[in-house]
């Protein structure tokens, strides 16, 4: 969560490193296109400096944190609440839920808000989990999942996957109903959906941490040293995946053992450059 300006710098070095760097889409218009054309004729006729790509989320957590320590000192959040029970989680998604769903009413799945990439009919998800994780971490709600409750959200989600999900599809098909409806409206497909990303995300969510707090929750030297770039992996890596694609674009092997290369090298090559950033003079300050 945002506790000083080191994030919110962090934040915002992502946010204009991903707006001022055209150098990510070179390559795959040039393959796209099969252009000859060099980087700087395709710097002349660029016209989408303002666009963070991947790293839209930087830009809304960049947002968060700005909201956060505007108000942070007005209104003062209530400590000692015990971790909700399953019940209360469950309503707490499908309040979500319906929030979500009274936003598609006027910003559709697929409305993007430029420049800035924003899908606001996935937003009150994202506010709500800033906010649930503020009160979380000072409430130590982490240190109080049980491994019981993470199995019962995971029954939920497994039921929500695999049960729930394909028969909305099917219910949908068998009346001929639009599947455009989804994207939001005043229609049933659009409201069961909401509900059913809300419950099914928070569920996996929470069967997630459950099972890590209990069986992950170790670290090794190995960890360590990556933990620390994972932000600047995250904000190059964009240059690593590409790069290496490019470099495989021509080589004539299947799709899919393209992928088997790609995405390992990709992993491995992405940390390095990430953990190598930081030893750059003041970038770990701000990374």
């Amino acid at each position: 969560m945002c506790s000083g300006s080191s994030e919110a710098s962090g934040d915002s070095v992502g946010f204009l490193f991903s707006c001022s760097f055209p150098g990510n889409e070179f390559p795959g218009v040039s393959l796209r296109t099969s252009s000859s054309g060099t980087f700087l004729q395709f710097l002349a006729g660029y016209d989408n400096w303002i666009d963070p790509g991947v790293l839209w989320f930087v830009a809304a957590l960049l947002l968060f944190n700005v909201v956060y320590v505007l108000f942070r000192p007005r209104y003062s959040l209530p400590d000692a609440l015990k971790l909700p029970s399953r019940s209360s989680i469950l309503w707490f998604a499908v309040a979500v839920g319906l929030i979500s769903f009274l936003v598609r009413l006027i910003f559709p799945v697929g409305w993007v808000l430029h420049p800035v990439g924003f899908q606001l009919c996935y937003f009150p998800q994202y506010v709500a989990f800033f906010a649930i994780g503020i009160v979380a971490q000072q409430n130590h709600w982490l240190d109080q999942l049980s491994l019981q409750l993470g199995k019962q959200f995971f029954r939920i989600a497994l039921v929500m996957v695999f049960m729930v999900f394909p028969l909305l599809f099917i219910v949908t098909t068998k009346l001929a109903l639009p599947m455009s409806s989804f994207n939001g409206g005043w229609n049933g497909q659009s409201l069961v959906l909401c509900l059913w990303e809300q419950i099914t995300g928070i569920s996996i969510s929470i069967a997630l941490l459950s099972y890590s707090r209990h069986h992950w929750n170790v670290s090794n030297v190995f960890f360590n040293t990556f933990a620390r770039s994972t932000y600047s992996t995250y904000i190059l890596h964009p240059l690593i995946v590409i790069g290496l694609s490019v470099l495989l674009a021509d080589v004539s092997i299947e799709p899919l053992i393209k992928l088997l290369i790609v995405a390992p090298l990709s992993i491995i090559l992405s940390f390095i450059v990430g953990k190598l950033t930081l030893k750059l003079p003041g970038a770990d300050k701000i990374l």
